[in-house]
């Protein structure tokens, strides 16, 4: 799902729910919709629009998708909890 693919062969990766715009360390525009299977587990201790997101978030997503692409299921799939 956040795969694309067109006709020239060209593969883009997308995940840009968690957008948050800030300039000099201040929040301008804050994330409020996210991706629940690209979230990191830290997302049970913080509210979605109050918090603010580090780089980090976004990395955690990357390689999330990075470890479908290359096994094909999602790795909490086979986690034993």
């Amino acid at each position: 799902e956040n795969i694309r693919v067109n006709l020239n062969a060209e593969v883009s990766l997308l995940d840009i729910d968690s957008i948050e715009v800030s300039e000099n360390e201040r929040v301008i525009f804050k994330s409020y919709k996210i991706t629940p299977e690209n979230c990191p587990p830290e997302l049970k201790q913080i509210t979605i629009g109050e918090t603010s997101l580090s780089p980090d978030w976004d990395n955690f997503a990357l390689a999330i998708i990075f470890y479908k692409i290359l096994l094909g299921l999602h790795p909490y799939a086979v986690s034993s909890k």
